[in-house]
């Protein structure tokens, strides 16, 4: 080849090595790209799951009458009904903590992203 051949040549291979490694830094973005989707779509699943949870323990708790004062199924004294009423505040109060921590999460690890 001649010399004007191999300038081009590795003009060349100077641009395919650029272009490979911009297509390496997109294939790495695009693959964090997925991780933290597949991460989002997980913790929302979860958090669905708690929710319909959460629901179900409601609609269960106005059949048994913890509603508008409607007739109870079973008896219970005032104290310890009060202590269960408590309770399921408390735990309410922690699921709701929990899915705000993560939430929390998902936006930084969002804001990590977009900033790479």
């Amino acid at each position: 080849p001649t010399k004007k051949e191999r300038t081009e040549m590795d003009d060349l291979k100077e641009k395919l090595a650029r272009a490979q490694e911009d297509q390496r830094a997109k294939d790495t973005k695009q693959r964090h790209t997925v991780d933290r989707l597949r991460a989002q779509i997980a913790d929302l699943q979860t958090e669905c799951a708690e929710l319909k949870g959460e629901k179900r323990r409601l609609e269960q708790q106005i059949l048994d009458g913890g509603a508008q004062g409607a007739p109870k199924r079973y008896e219970m004294d005032d104290d310890a009904e009060e202590e269960r009423r408590a309770d399921e505040l408390r735990e309410r109060e922690a699921e709701e903590e929990e899915r705000a921590a993560r939430r929390r999460e998902r936006e930084q690890r969002d804001r990590e992203d977009r900033e790479r």
